[in-house]
């Protein structure tokens, strides 16, 4: 090869080595990466514009991000990826009273958040699918710093003792904590800075699990469900109908139908937040009947009639400029005087300084066409990224509620149904976005499909073919849950749900159960483990009701919560993957009975569960004095909760009967190996050890624990000497 021939050969390689930089560089400016230099175990969020919108955004069939991740030992990962409309918060107001003001704020964006488990060079390849193609973009490459805290991983159902949980280093995990079902809008929890401070209480005392839904309707955070700005799920329905005359392109849409003499009001679930001093534009379509006048009545503003011919269908517009300190839409309403009118495709845009929409339609709950199944609230979603936040920040793990149930339950009622396949299909999409946007975090500790479906319906195929699914797309392998209104062993036994739940509430009309809440959770303990072989079992549900399954009365009167802190313990010592889950959190919070789990959290906290093989024991205990006793066993290995059974809550809280001290009392486990042990008394009231003893037992087979003194009730951990 000639001189001349070299020199060319070389700047034409130069220049393709300068355009795959360009292109590889391109790729990169266009993904934006946060945080620039992260840490192993630190949320990793990349991103890029969307230039689609909802609903057709969050059906995987039409638009799909993917990133394959190629981790530095090799190991390649395919994390999904999911549609995102960034949004600003403020927190308003303060203790009970705060809410959380929430913005849509920017473009939407394509987003993948992916959190990597060891340190080194990350290279992450997006594909992204459209109706127009697929794009494969160029790779980001990410160097991940050590993390300077060794982390526990997430949580997974224990290998080598599948009743129990534990981390992906091998620790035990065990859950103690309670629901704290419904956050955000006007509920207890109606912030992210409250949802934080109720986590915060209950962690500073050894609780470490919460019960949360997603699924909540229009009366608290919810990915999926009804939410209309005309009404609610527990009120009056608006006046929905099929557009008369409608115009070309429109036969078969619906619209509000607006009486004479009444108000329409606009009122969204979530306040409507505006940016002070931004201009906005609100416009609709409008019919009216000849004798029919319409009135816009908006605050600030006042009244503005909406001209529009009778008997045919116009479009209306009204440009306004919120106020400088104005945080949120005042009063909207629509005034028909003198006949009908009907109006649909309301909408309300932000606009850029060249009058152009700068933003999303924020009355997006007003549009009567809009499918409730298949929408997912990014306002609400955006509520959920901070209460997951906040669970990561305080040691909180999360088992999240993903489907409203009474969007589904009809048809799910016949498995060969065409609404069957369609139902399932709707609840695959929405488990895959739950995934892609939360399953990175270690502390969403649990999906769990429903809240108490109907337990008749037949969920079985559901369930499999979801939790396939699920072990294809969710890396991390968390365990999958579901729960009934009342027992339904099936699911109990399913091999694709990992953890076996029931609810369980102490209620009057049956009788010494509800005055017992000891005795009463370590039978429904026991009752839940004899039908769910080989897996985690929880009371994720547990209270005091009355016979409507309402807050009971009798709460008032127990202010010492002692049919929780029983229940606590009767739970813990049964056999169960965690404590019992108390339900009105509300309550629990203004008790302050976090307390409670301090003493429990202290005396598992290096209970060998999973090492010992522990599993319910049927322990024997003294008739003179009497007690009860439940407990657990393994490999040299035992704990046993010793409680006298006149000390219940009733007769505490109700009949004003002081415990006795108990003298005496002995419990004996069953086919203990022989060998020396040590027996460590503790005080499950004071949460205290106050005793020590060593024992030699010769033989095998019982092994008697002679308890000291005690009230109410008392536990002990045996292990070898």
């Amino acid at each position: 090869m000639s001189r001349t021939a070299r020199v060319i050969l070389a700047v034409c390689l130069a220049l393709l080595a300068r355009a795959s930089v360009a292109t590889a560089q391109e790729g990169r400016d266009r993904v934006r990466v946060e945080p620039a230099r992260p840490t192993a175990w630190q949320k990793i969020e990349l991103s890029l514009p969307a230039d689609c919108i909802p609903p057709a955004a969050f059906d995987d069939r039409k638009y799909e991000l993917a990133a394959e991740v190629t981790e530095p030992s090799g190991r390649k990962r395919t994390v999904p990826g999911f549609y995102c409309q960034p949004c600003e918060h403020r927190l308003l107001g303060e203790g009970r009273r705060q809410s959380e003001w929430i913005r849509p704020a920017g473009a939407a964006r394509w987003t993948v958040r992916h959190l990597a488990t060891e340190a080194g060079r990350h290279t992450f390849t997006l594909t992204l699918r459209t109706p127009a193609g697929t794009r494969r973009l160029s790779p980001v490459t990410i160097d991940v710093l050590p993390s300077p805290t060794p982390a526990r991983g997430y949580v997974r159902v224990a290998r080598d003792n599948p009743r129990y949980l534990e981390f992906s280093d091998g620790r035990v995990f065990f859950p103690i904590g309670q629901n704290i079902a419904f956050v955000g809008l006007s509920q207890y929890a109606a912030s992210s800075a409250g949802v934080r401070s109720l986590f915060a209480k209950m962690s500073a005392q050894g609780g470490n699990y919460v019960r949360m839904w997603a699924c909540c309707q229009d009366w608290a955070a919810c990915i999926e469900g009804v939410k209309s700005a005309w009404g609610r799920t527990w009120g009056p329905k608006p006046a929905v109908e099929d557009m008369p005359d409608a115009p070309p392109g429109r036969q078969g849409r619906r619209c509000l139908r607006l009486e004479a003499g009444k108000a329409a009001h606009v009122n969204p679930t979530r306040p409507v937040a505006l940016r002070g001093g931004a201009k906005y534009r609100l416009g609709g379509l409008l019919r009216r009947e000849d004798a029919a006048s319409v009135v816009l009545q908006l605050s600030p503003g006042g009244d503005r009639p909406l001209d529009a011919p009778a008997g045919r269908w116009t479009s209306f517009a009204h440009e306004f400029r919120a106020d400088e300190k104005q945080l949120v839409l005042g009063r909207l309403a629509f005034v028909v005087r003198g006949g009908s009118a009907w109006l649909t495709d309301l909408s309300l845009v932000e606009l850029d300084d060249n009058a152009a929409p700068a933003g999303p339609n924020l009355l997006w709950q007003a549009d009567v066409n809009r499918s409730t199944i298949g929408w997912y609230d990014q306002e609400d979603c955006s509520f959920l990224d901070r209460v997951v936040e906040a669970a990561e920040q305080t040691g909180v793990y999360l088992q999240v509620v993903v489907v409203t149930r009474d969007l589904y339950m009809k048809s799910l009622s016949r498995e060969d149904s065409a609404e069957y396949a369609e139902a399932s299909e709707s609840i695959r999409r929405l488990m895959r976005y739950a995934v892609a946007r939360w399953g990175y975090s270690p502390h969403v500790a649990t999906w769990e499909y429903f809240n108490e479906m109907d337990p008749g319906k037949p969920t079985d195929r559901l369930y499999r073919e979801l939790g396939e699914y699920l072990h294809r797309i969710d890396g991390r392998r968390r365990p999958r849950a579901t729960s009934t209104w009342s027992h339904r062993p099936r699911d109990w036994a399913h091999a694709q749900l990992d953890t076996a739940d029931l609810h369980h509430y102490l209620r009057p009309s049956t009788g010494e159960a509800y005055r017992d809440s000891a005795s009463t959770y370590a039978d429904r303990a026991r009752f839940l483990l004899d039908r769910s072989p080989g897996k985690p079992a929880l009371l994720s549900e547990f209270g005091l009701a009355d016979d409507k399954f309402q807050r009971g009365q009798a709460m008032a009167k127990d202010k010492d919560f002692e049919h929780a802190r029983r229940a606590l313990w009767a739970s813990a010592t049964s056999g169960l993957a965690g404590s019992a889950m108390y339900w009105w959190w509300d309550d629990f919070d203004r008790a302050d009975a976090y307390r409670h789990y301090r003493p429990l959290a202290d005396f598992v906290a290096d209970v060998p569960f999973v090492s010992a093989g522990l599993a319910p024991a049927r322990v024997a205990c003294s008739d003179s004095p009497a007690v009860r006793a439940v407990g657990i066993a393994g490999k040299g290995h035992a704990c046993v909760w010793l409680y006298d059974p006149k000390a219940t809550w009733h007769a505490q809280a109700i009949e004003n009967r002081t415990p006795e001290l108990v003298r005496g009392a002995w419990a004996e486990l069953p086919d203990m190996p022989p060998g020396e042990y040590s027996v460590i008394w503790w005080d499950s009231v004071a949460g205290k050890q106050v005793a020590r003893r060593e024992i030699r037992h010769a033989a095998a087979g019982p092994l008697r624990l002679s308890a000291p003194d005690f009230r109410k009730d008392i536990a002990a951990k045996i292990g070898p000497r």
